[in-house]
């Protein structure tokens, strides 16, 4: 879930405005972001992966 392709979707809000969104459920606890390596030797790249939790959770 990137910032940007949010905000290509929601055409009503901004950049900033969904940043601010998506760093206000990751401090409440609905929102994990996590950054992982994919690939092998040469070729691994790293992305991110979104986790999200009707219920708030902790960093555990």
């Amino acid at each position: 879930m990137g910032i940007k392709q949010l905000a290509k979707q929601l055409p009503l809000y901004g950049q900033q405005a969904i940043s601010t969104a998506l760093n206000a459920l990751s401090v409440a606890g609905h929102l994990r972001r996590v950054r992982c390596p994919v690939g092998a030797g040469d070729e691994c790249r790293w992305v991110s992966r979104t986790f999200r939790s009707r219920t708030a959770r902790d960093n555990k």
